[in-house]
């Protein structure tokens, strides 16, 4: 039996905008206080389903940004990492673009190009090793 994933597009569209603007509110939180852990693990979770939706729907370059933005999520959840400025002005940066891209699957079906910002993202992850 093959499965016609397309009857989910209306789902996804109903459930990624919300994942996002929680994302930008938890950096909005974490601009005020960066020292607080729920926000963080929540930030985590948001980019983690984010991730596991925008994959299974096919949308590939959301999926691995949001792959690398749970990887350093949970670094930071897990004491490993430090949460920055950098890491601060990097995530509001790509969550933006991650909203324009939504509206793009929303207008045209067609996910914006997200390489420059899976690069930045591979780099920072590159250089807090």
């Amino acid at each position: 039996m093959v499965i016609d994933i397309s009857q989910y597009r209306d789902l996804y569209l109903q459930t990624a905008p919300d994942l996002v603007n929680a994302m930008q509110q938890y950096l909005n939180d974490l601009a005020k206080n960066s020292n607080d852990k729920k926000t963080v693990f929540e930030l985590y979770r948001a980019a983690h389903s984010l991730k596991s939706q925008s994959l299974m729907m096919g949308y590939a370059q959301l999926g691995l940004a949001n792959r690398m933005m749970e990887a350093i999520f949970k670094k930071i959840n897990e004491g490993k990492q430090t949460f920055s400025n950098a890491i601060l002005t990097l995530a509001t940066e790509i969550v933006s673009h991650m909203k324009n891209s939504l509206d793009q699957i929303k207008n045209y079906n067609k996910e914006a190009d997200l390489k420059e910002d899976i690069k930045k993202l591979q780099m920072y992850i590159s250089l807090e090793k």
